[in-house]
C-alpha cells in the first residue's frame, strides 16, 4: 500500500510541476496574497492564487497534521516555505492520493488538478 501510493504520489506530482509549480518567489503583482507565509511556514489557502482563507504551520510541526476542520477539503494553493520536501495527502493519516512539494515551491492553482479541494493532511517525510 505505502510503495503504491509512493507511486502514485510522484505521478501526480510530476503532473503538477508540468502544470502549476514553480520554484521562485511568487510574481510582485501576487505578493499581497502570500505575504503571510513567512520564511519557515507551510501554508494552504482556500482559492487560486494564496488568496482566501489561510492556514500555516510553522516548520517544527513535522509529525503528520490533519489540516484542521477550517481548511479540510477547500485547499485550492499552498506554499512550502520550509527546508523541507512536504508530501501533502488527499485523507486523513496520510493516506489517499499525494503530492510532493519542495521546499520553496508552491502550487498556485490546485483547480487545475484532481486534488482540488480534497488536501487532509500533511507531513515532512515522505
Amino acid at each position: 500500500m505505502k510503495k503504491r501510493k509512493t507511486l502514485l504520489a510522484g505521478a501526480v506530482a510530476a503532473a503538477c510541476a508540468a502544470a502549476t509549480l514553480v520554484t521562485a518567489a511568487p510574481a510582485q503583482a501576487k505578493v499581497m496574497a502570500w505575504e503571510f507565509c513567512k520564511p519557515g511556514m507551510v501554508c494552504l489557502w482556500e482559492h487560486d492564487y494564496g488568496t482566501g482563507a489561510m492556514k500555516g504551520w510553522g516548520e517544527g510541526d513535522r509529525e503528520m497534521l490533519y489540516v484542521g476542520n477550517d481548511i479540510n477539503d477547500k485547499t485550492s494553493s499552498l506554499w512550502n516555505r520550509t527546508s523541507r520536501t512536504i508530501c501533502f495527502y488527499t485523507e486523513h493519516n496520510l493516506d489517499g492520493i499525494g503530492i510532493a512539494v519542495g521546499s520553496g515551491q508552491w502550487v498556485d492553482r490546485l483547480s487545475r488538478s484532481n486534488i482540488n479541494d480534497m488536501i487532509n493532511s500533511w507531513a515532512s517525510y515522505c
